[in-house]
């Protein structure tokens, strides 16, 4: 069971009270066919509220995040939707688990957790972090095009695969599911 203050529970139904009048953020990302879902694992996984309580993700320590100018000019260029946003000089980014992404949904922020599944797309040159569980139960989803995720290995399904990350970026909807869309590879940090 997720306790919750009273002051962070009064703020988290604000801030979706006001998405919900900005629309649905569904994501930007292109989609070119199907993917061929293999269960292979013998039955789904505990429930997210399971999940959250008794497996939480690892925070990250001293993991700091400021709303710069030069910060807001190279975020208003990755996502030009967040232009109506007026988040102050030094503002803090908020730190995010991936099972509490989808309230923050419209905003910037820091996700953080751990990656369960990764999935190539040849069609469209992206990976797609799973972030939580296998899917289609997962929790978050990171999608990085192929030659960001080649600048830090040849091999990113390896290098990825069962770490703990920190994904930066405008979290939008993809099929019921929060994700954040990769421009550039300071978005993405190990911890």
């Amino acid at each position: 069971m997720l306790l919750m203050t009273a002051v962070s529970a009064g703020q988290t139904s604000r801030r979706i009270s006001q998405q919900d009048n900005h629309g649905y953020y569904a994501s930007s990302r292109e989609f070119r066919g199907g993917r061929e879902v293999a269960f292979h694992y013998p039955s789904p996984p505990a429930s997210r509220e399971y999940r959250r309580t008794h497996t939480p993700f690892r925070i990250p320590e001293n993991f700091t995040f400021y709303w710069t100018p030069e910060v807001r000019y190279e975020y208003f260029n990755f996502y030009p939707v967040i232009g109506f946003h007026k988040y102050p000089i030094g503002f803090r980014i908020e730190n995010v688990s991936a099972y509490d992404a989808i309230n923050y949904r419209g905003e910037i922020v820091n996700v953080y957790g751990k990656v369960f599944e990764i999935y190539y797309s040849k069609y469209t040159d992206e990976y797609i972090l799973y972030f939580g569980a296998y899917f289609p139960y997962h929790d978050f989803t990171a999608v990085i095009p192929g030659e960001i995720a080649r600048k830090y290995t040849p091999w990113p399904e390896r290098y990825f695969s069962k770490e703990h990350l920190v994904i930066t970026g405008l979290v939008t909807v993809y099929e019921g599911v929060p994700e954040i869309a990769i421009k550039a590879n300071r978005q993405i940090r190990l911890y």
